[in-house]
């Protein structure tokens, strides 16, 4: 989806994230707890659907970490949006 008036896109992946975060951090030795994080899916997905998730650091210090660690589904993700952003 595209946000008017930016260059800003907004990507809904669906209910799985919950899933995907967990997996993903499994994948690369990372504790969610250590982010404030419950690692069972209904718990944070939960958390995840609060309005204040968008700019709760814990949660961006995490995507960072996963991307940093090239977390392996955030590989296959960013390489999905390159392709489909690059002309």
């Amino acid at each position: 989806m595209h946000k008017p008036d930016s260059a800003e896109y907004v990507i809904i992946i669906d209910k799985a994230i919950e899933s995907f975060l967990i997996w993903n951090a499994e994948q690369v030795n990372l504790n969610l707890a250590l982010y404030d994080f419950p690692i069972k899916p209904k718990l944070l997905g939960e958390k995840l659907k609060t309005p204040s998730i968008q700019t709760d650091p814990n949660y961006l210090q995490l995507l960072t970490d996963l991307h940093t660690r090239q977390a392996p589904g955030f590989i296959t993700l960013e390489n999905l949006l390159n392709d489909f952003l690059t002309p």
